[in-house]
């Protein structure tokens, strides 16, 4: 039996948000599986309150610890945006684990002080090439076990297309995206589009005047308890560069994509030839009229289609989850 502590932020706002900690949640939902003991490390958020509580998983609030020292543990995985960045912040985390380990969705090739560094964006492949403390590459994409349920090809025709943009969505992408299936509402009116607002997306009422004048058939959702039946629902997805892209390629979700940070930017130029999805581009070289070019291609090319479905499949056959672990506690070099 191992012990972990997990340490992780989750704020309101663009820069740290909820896929850092529902990823760890994943994780450490793994980890009560093997046996191992976990306790998170937070700063005092409603949010990861909540799902923490719901998930049954102990934690300590950051604020609190002054008045509750900690015990050394086995392991300690931190997964805080880019304070990993700050060698003095690892170091002074070391006094609570033997081995200190760092998750970051970055795309550029950084020294990084830990013991092991999970690096999840495609665009790190070919970095570190002789270095075992680098867990690099989207195979080891953390999702929770609900999406290994759900994984299938996915065929023509297309009834159910997903738009989803992140819980906050700061540059309303959705509301171009929807602008440009407006403007397709003929080839679009056998279809149900599922829009998928994040609990921080600021233009909802902005959204809401535009549909009210559509003829499209769309619902809106928000707050969905299981995230992965409800993306096995469509067909096909519009979608943004984070890890909700690689959860509907694991899914064998073909989808179209809008970068919307640089680092999305350059995973995505970097992985083109993967074939798994259909690169719009960087959402402000997007305009409408590109929009409507990539969605018509989609949904005129069962080939292209299919291939991207089959591709996704491949990429991620494996859990990512145990393939860290066994990497982390066992020595393998997967």
């Amino acid at each position: 039996m191992n012990k972990w502590y997990v340490r992780v932020d989750c704020e309101k706002n663009e820069k740290v948000g909820t896929g850092h900690l529902y990823r760890t949640i994943a994780f450490a939902s793994f980890l009560q599986k093997k046996g191992d003991v976990v306790k998170f490390l937070i700063n005092n958020n409603d949010l990861a309150t909540t799902l923490l509580n719901k998930k049954q998983l102990d934690f300590i609030y950051i604020d609190d610890l002054a008045n509750k020292p900690l015990e050394k543990v086995d392991y300690l995985l931190i997964d805080l945006y880019e304070k990993y960045k700050d060698p003095d912040f690892l170091n002074g985390l070391r006094r609570i684990a033997d081995t200190l380990i760092v998750i970051t969705d970055t795309s550029q090739e950084e020294k990084i002080d830990a013991d092991y560094v999970i690096l999840t964006s495609p665009a790190v492949n070919n970095f570190y090439p002789d270095s075992s403390k680098y867990i690099k590459g989207a195979k080891y994409l953390i999702m929770d076990d609900s999406f290994l349920l759900h994984r299938k090809v996915r065929n023509y025709p297309i009834k159910n297309i997903l738009i989803a943009f992140g819980g906050y969505d700061p540059f309303n992408v959705t509301k171009l995206v929807i602008t440009a299936l407006r403007r397709m509402e003929k080839q679009f009116n056998s279809v149900k589009i599922n829009i998928l607002l994040g609990i921080f997306y600021p233009f909802k009422k902005e959204l809401l005047e535009i549909l009210k004048e559509t003829k499209l058939d769309y619902a809106i959702h928000t707050n969905v308890d299981d995230i992965a039946l409800f993306y096995s629902m469509n067909d096909y997805a519009v979608t943004a560069a984070g890890n909700t892209l690689y959860e509907l390629s694991a899914l064998g979700i073909p989808a179209s994509v809008i970068s919307q940070t640089p680092r999305q930017k350059e995973a995505c130029e970097k992985r083109l030839n993967g074939s798994d999805f259909d690169y719009i581009g960087y959402y402000k070289d997007v305009s409408v009229d590109k929009i409507v070019h990539h969605l018509t291609k989609m949904m005129n090319n069962k080939k292209d289609f299919e291939n991207n479905s089959k591709a996704g499949l491949r990429y991620f056959e494996n859990d990512g989850k145990a393939l860290i672990y066994n990497h982390i506690t066992m020595g393998n070099h997967v």
